[in-house]
């Protein structure tokens, strides 16, 4: 894109927040009649990036640009072992010549975690891995603050204000196409959600485009961290209202938006984090099979789990519905066969020489 299209929305934004572009082009949608229902498209964002694909680069967009903007050299982020969003952090920092360091925390082994582990060290990233959640929690929150004072911190799967603007300028993304007849205006989008940001910024982006379009979330990740709340109802509402005041603040955005209790479903989740699940694993195998499309057991595969559920009900055979693609599948196999690993910190080694699961829960 040349620039983004939420600064033609609200011009006044540019003068506040800074753009980086990484070569992203409109994920192209794609109808599917593969599966008995007759108004179903997938927004494939695994083809937005000839280098990386995924929903990560739409929100790094403006992170990454804040980064340059601060004239910081280091970034700081966390996630699971598997976490495509450090992935993505890792390889963009390699291309912009900063400092990366990556505070992770254990998710279940998968042929995908082994090869996100050994790309993470060839894209130059310091890996701190702590298994425990909690203390990794602990190491990145305070620890790392303290100590790297000068780093440039985001929040897991970018999950920040500027996370969210890039989650609404991808939703203009989708207006554009329908506004170009390349599909009908969706009833329903039915998107993962683990860090808020996402599905924060597609409601808020159809909203202020002007669509009628209902977002479903599908959750992927904890809904609760102890007391803390992580994916819930409220805590992606809170992430709407949030961003959308600090549009109010940054431009003269005065439209009055009717936001309701977002959609999660949580049904799909199954064990944990990271955790394939029956559902999942089947739904895999058809994408695979009828679309050529894969999907990964975290995310995507719960979720499609429950669009293909969703499909089966009454009250959506009529609807138009989008599936909201996010997953980056690029092949790094030539890569990957060659890493060396000697000098991976010696608990993340071991990870490589677990033999991934074979059995799923429901």
């Amino acid at each position: 894109m040349s620039k983004p299209l939420i600064f033609d929305l609200l011009p006044t934004l540019s003068q506040h927040i800074d753009w980086l572009d990484l070569n992203l082009v409109n994920a192209p949608v794609q109808k599917i009649n593969e599966f008995d229902h007759k108004h179903l498209w997938i927004k494939r964002n695994d083809m937005i990036n000839n280098t990386y694909g995924g929903n990560k680069l739409a929100r790094l967009e403006f992170i990454l640009a804040d980064v340059l903007k601060q004239k910081k050299s280091h970034i700081i982020t966390y996630g699971g072992t598997g976490s495509n969003f450090c992935l993505a952090v890792a390889i963009f920092c390699q291309k912009l010549g900063l400092q990366c360091t990556l505070c992770l925390f254990e998710q279940p082994v998968t042929a995908q975690v082994q090869q996100n582990i050994k790309l993470l060290h060839y894209f130059g990233a310091k890996i701190d891995y702590i298994p425990s959640i909690l203390t990794s929690s602990f190491n990145f929150y305070l620890r790392h603050r303290l100590t790297a004072l000068n780093a440039y911190f985001i929040s897991p799967g970018g999950a920040t204000t500027l996370g969210t603007i890039g989650a609404i300028n991808s939703a203009l993304s989708l207006k554009q196409q329908i506004d170009n007849d390349e599909l009908p205006e969706p009833d329903y989008v039915i998107c993962p959600t683990a860090s808020n940001c996402g599905m924060a910024g597609l409601v808020l982006g159809f909203l202020l485009a002007g669509l009628k379009t209902t977002v479903i979330g599908v959750r992927t990740g904890r809904d609760y961290l102890g007391p803390i709340p992580l994916n819930t109802p409220d805590t992606v509402k809170k992430t709407i209202l949030k961003t959308y005041r600090y549009l109010q603040d940054k431009t003269n955005l005065t439209k009055e938006l009717d936001i309701v209790e977002p959609t999660i479903i949580n049904d799909f989740f199954g064990y944990g984090y990271g955790y394939s699940t029956e559902q999942g694993k089947h739904i895999s195998q058809l994408f695979k099979q009828k679309l050529a499309i894969e999907l990964e057991a975290t995310y995507t595969a719960k979720t499609c789990a429950a669009l293909v559920d969703l499909l089966k009900k009454p009250q959506y055979i009529n609807k138009n519905m989008l599936y909201w693609h996010t997953y980056q599948h690029k092949d790094f196999t030539a890569i990957t066969d060659t890493v060396n690993t000697d000098d991976l910190p010696s608990n993340c080694a071991g990870i490589l020489n677990q033999l991934p699961p074979i059995t799923y829960s429901s």
